[in-house]
């Protein structure tokens, strides 16, 4: 199921391929219950199936410390768009709910073009590195890093 939404939601908006430094680290460390992760990767599904169904709205950038919303004038732009401002204005997820399932860091951070990298990230962090992952690591290579 999710993993359908990742592939309508490159075509939809570009997806970083590589989650920052910061974000990784929050990934590894503000997740620390399996219930976490799990209640992190809903979030994270409803933003994709939102983004994929209705596409991206007038959001607050990534890295800005604006409380009044922009407009976003291009898919660019809107990759940048906040990942907790979406969820908050766009796909109408409760404030409490956002408190509660968003690590701090990614709250603070996280843009849409994220979502996919940020997505990977925590189903590895429930599931284990993909196979052949942990050979890569053993022999020194940074294949298993997120």
């Amino acid at each position: 199921r999710a993993r359908g939404s990742l592939a309508a939601l490159q075509g939809v908006l570009p997806q970083s391929m590589v989650l920052p430094a910061a974000l990784a680290e929050a990934v590894r460390t503000e997740l620390d219950t399996r219930e976490h992760v799990v209640r992190l990767l809903g979030l994270l599904e409803e933003a994709m199936r939102f983004v994929v169904a209705v596409g991206v709205r007038p959001s607050t950038p990534c890295g800005s410390a604006a409380t009044v919303p922009t407009q976003v004038a291009s898919v660019g732009d809107a990759a940048n768009t906040l990942l907790t401002t979406y969820l908050r204005d766009v796909a109408m997820v409760e404030v409490a709910r956002l408190a509660a399932d968003l690590p701090p860091l990614i709250a603070q951070q996280a843009c849409l073009a994220h979502l996919r990298s940020l997505f990977l990230a925590a189903e590895e962090k429930l599931t284990g590195p993909p196979a052949g992952a942990e050979a890569s690591s053993a022999r020194g290579t940074d294949a298993g890093q997120i």
